[in-house]
């Protein structure tokens, strides 16, 4: 179905993955089906197409999730920061966002793969975690699901789980969707756009935002 819709673009941004963490923190189920193979080879698919119609720039949708998963802290985090591909295998069926970390991860490691072989320039977005309006008011996403899940004290935000009555003793990073939405307009148009943004305009500590 890509082909038809493709057809006469010469830029293209693909911001869809699907977001399997379930808000008690357990793992989801069936990880591979649900979560990893729509958003590696969706994207595949995706930007094949993309070639085979003339698209020269493609913007993708990544997240912090692809930089910030590893076994030690780096000294500086910034752009050139992987999430750990072996550490999250390992965690997939007893952390429950290890699975969607994997997901964008391989989904970006194989953007990038595939925009080198098929000569397409790639800009990549890597979010914190996205908070803001929304445009579909009766259906929360899960950014706005996990914050009313904190605040109401029913053990963390699915991405950081405690005891009930209790917030996680982490300090999150947001971005707020404007911004986001904005980086990838500039990442599209701007021709000096290239390679990896972390997007993140603000920490703040659990207790702070419940």
């Amino acid at each position: 179905t890509f082909d038809g819709l493709l057809e006469g673009c010469v830029g293209l941004i693909h911001t869809a993955t699907p977001i399997e963490i379930p808000l008690d923190g357990s793992p989801p189920s069936n990880p591979e089906e649900t979560q990893i193979k729509p958003a590696v080879e969706g994207t595949a698919t995706l930007l094949k197409a993309a070639a085979r119609h003339g698209v020269r720039r493609v913007v993708l949708t990544s997240s912090i999730a692809a930089m910030r998963v590893s076994k030690e802290p780096p000294k500086l985090f910034n752009e050139e920061c992987w999430s750990d591909v072996s550490l999250l295998r390992s965690r997939l069926h007893t952390f429950g966002p290890a699975a969607y970390c994997l997901a964008k991860t391989l989904q970006e490691q194989e953007a990038t793969r595939l925009c080198e072989a098929l000569g397409l320039k790639l800009c990549v977005v890597n979010p914190a975690l996205v908070i803001g309006p929304t445009l579909t008011p009766n259906n929360q996403n899960f950014s706005l699901l996990a914050l009313a899940q904190l605040a109401s004290g029913r053990g963390g935000s699915g991405l950081d789980t405690c005891r009930h009555g209790h917030v996680p003793d982490i300090i999150k990073g947001f971005v707020d969707v404007r911004e986001v939405s904005e980086a990838h307009v500039r990442a599209l148009l701007d021709p000096r756009a290239s390679g990896r943004y972390l997007l993140q305009s603000h920490w703040a500590h659990y207790h702070d935002v419940a």
